[in-house]
């Protein structure tokens, strides 16, 4: 099976050229043949088309979906109307959205979640290596295609299996610890240049705490603050200094505070 799959005829096709599908045309360049957008004019790996009735049928394609999570469903219904390669496999690219959101019509239908941020013309290596990957497939043959594909990138990407329930948690957990929490680093960053403070201290700080979450058994175990030791008076002036700063953020502070007081017992070391 190894043999047979390594030797896959198949070439990529996007649809999409936003943040996911620039990054997929740089990892995949080497099998890319066509990009559906309406907005790019050329590409220098690929043929540009405007529609995905532009792509061919009678040769087998991977044609990655990269596109908002509501479009997916009836993007693929309307692709399943056409008779496509029976080797061509249908995938999507979002974290939240089942496999059966692709018609059951189509060839061959996956997932390939990338967790990570990716934004559009920002890039390095560091950015791919021992990137996470989520695949999703109805048959051990297409994972085992994807998985040559992704292989086929020379970065040390991890590509595992997960169903849509288990993608789904580790959506969720991405979103709160990486997304929420950048939310958090973006206004500590807004704050310091209010303030004509450099950000160093806090970006030190922040790599020291994730350090050390990594290091222990549980991030909660690092867990300090005035919230956890109940340290009304600071965070009263806290409360005060946002205020100047940015009112608008003293419910978000408050919301977290109360979150962490109600998940945390009360710490009766003095800390920081």
């Amino acid at each position: 099976m190894a043999k047979e799959v390594a030797a896959t005829p198949h070439q990529i096709a996007i649809v999409g050229y936003g943040n996911v599908g620039w990054h997929l045309a740089r990892l995949f360049q080497n099998r890319l043949g066509w990009i559906v957008s309406r907005t790019l004019d050329k590409h220098e790996k690929a043929k540009v088309v405007r529609h995905w009735e532009e792509l061919p049928s009678d040769i087998p394609l991977i044609i990655f979906l990269t596109l908002p999570d509501r479009l997916i469903s009836p993007y693929a219904k309307q692709m399943a109307k056409r008779q496509w390669h029976k080797d061509t496999i249908i995938v999507h690219c979002a974290g939240m959205v089942p496999l059966g959101a692709l018609d059951k019509k189509l060839p061959n239908r996956a997932v390939w979640y990338p967790m990570a941020s990716l934004v559009k013309g920002l890039s390095n290596d560091l950015l791919y290596e021992h990137l996470y990957v989520l695949g999703n497939t109805e048959n051990e043959k297409v994972f085992s295609i994807l998985k040559i594909v992704t292989e086929e990138t020379g970065k040390k990407i991890n590509f595992i299996r997960a169903n849509d329930v288990v993608r789904a948690c580790y959506h969720l957990c991405a979103t709160v610890s990486h997304n929420f929490a950048n939310f958090l680093w973006a206004k500590a960053y807004q704050w310091a240049k209010a303030n004509d403070m450099p950000f160093e201290p806090i970006a030190w700080l922040i790599i020291k705490n994730f350090t050390n979450a990594l290091i222990k058994n549980s991030p909660a175990e690092v867990q300090t603050g005035p919230a956890v030791r109940r340290d009304e008076i600071t965070i009263q002036l806290h409360i005060d200094l946002l205020e100047r700063l940015d009112p608008d953020f003293i419910p978000v502070y408050k919301m977290l505070t109360k979150a962490i007081q109600e998940n945390f017992p009360l710490n009766q070391e003095e800390g920081s």
